[in-house]
């Protein structure tokens, strides 16, 4: 797929901003995200990636959650952006693997469906499919609960 964004968005230059979804108040504009997407499903990918560029954010898509390993030996991400459900490897299986290899990374899991919440850990995000606007940006953009400043939550 390839990976597209310049990384230049902003919510609004030096404005206080409040999270659509959370509430959490973010200091001007956000800090543009390197973030993997991964989906068989190719429609969604392009979706995803369309959105998150529109956002400000740099994406690197796959259809593949093997190529997406791959491409995790030579570069780099903030947060992974995946779908629970594919033909390979499923998500929650990729999930794994980064928290263990790329400890660090935010981890999004969308699905369409419903999931067994047992094969989620408790600081992965997990998304409907497909999800509005302000809950894609608050699981990417938000902080974490193990890191926002005390009175906030993600």
């Amino acid at each position: 797929m390839g990976c597209v964004g310049d990384g230049t968005g902003q919510d609004s230059p030096g404005g206080a901003l409040a999270c659509g979804f959370c509430g959490v108040i973010r200091e001007g504009g956000h800090k543009p995200r390197r973030i993997l997407v991964v989906d068989d499903d190719r429609d969604c990918l392009d979706e995803m990636v369309e959105t998150l560029k529109r956002l400000g954010h740099m994406t690197c898509s796959f259809a593949s959650p093997n190529e997406a390993i791959d491409c995790l030996g030579a570069a780099t991400f903030d947060v992974l952006i995946s779908d629970v459900h594919m033909q390979d490897m499923g998500g929650p299986q990729l999930a794994l693997w980064v928290s263990v290899n790329r400890p660090g990374m935010r981890i999004v899991l969308m699905s369409s469906a419903a999931i067994d919440g047992s094969v989620l850990h408790d600081e992965w995000k997990l998304l409907p499919k497909p999800a509005p606007l302000p809950r894609i940006r608050c699981a990417i953009e938000c902080p974490r609960p193990d890191t926002a400043p005390s009175g906030e939550a993600s």
